[in-house]
């Protein structure tokens, strides 16, 4: 039984210079085009990333962003590393964010920097002492060590198989 990313990993192989996702990103008013190796590229960055946050297999990860391109990067990456993904409507307020935080015991949060009037940022910042859990918020369209653009430079890449080995998608965390 191959696992769904196989797919992703066999067409980035195969077709690396065709369009993995066109995304609009209605906050800055542009659309952005990644081809599969772009796409590939940005996965395997935030795979290191995490993997050097020491965030195991079996934990959560929240993302609370709109249908934006680097959504599918955290799913990806998220896959390949055996970590739960809990999605987050953008529209949620303080109230509820520290709440499906609090209960999920999120360590890693991405969130956008403004998005619909509404800063993030500042949103997180409030609210953060009372989430003992979350390790590390990521801005994905900030600026800085704490940005999606930011992310450590990768290092050498584990084969998959390597990868596999380390985190097995079964597994859960107790």
């Amino acid at each position: 039984n191959e696992k769904w990313f196989a797919f992703f990993d066999d067409s980035a192989r195969r077709h690396p210079d065709k369009t993995a996702i066109v995304s609009f990103n209605s906050a800055q008013l542009r659309t952005e085009r990644l081809t599969y190796a772009d796409l590939n590229a940005a996965v395997e960055r935030l795979v290191l990333a995490i993997e050097d946050w020491d965030i195991p297999a079996g934990s959560v990860v929240s993302v609370q962003l709109p249908s934006w391109w680097q959504f599918i990067v955290v799913m990806l990456a998220c896959a390949r590393l055996g970590i739960a993904v809990n999605p987050i409507m953008p529209t949620a307020g303080q109230q509820d964010l520290r709440h499906v935080l609090s209960l999920t015991g999120s360590r890693l949060l991405f969130i956008p920097k403004v998005f619909r009037n509404i800063c993030y940022q500042e949103l997180i910042e409030e609210i953060r002492s009372d989430l003992p859990d979350l390790q590390h918020v990521v801005v994905v369209d900030g600026i800085g060590l704490n940005s999606f653009h930011g992310l450590p430079e990768p290092r050498a890449p584990r084969s998959t198989a390597a990868r596999s080995a380390a985190h097995d998608s079964n597994s859960v965390a107790e």
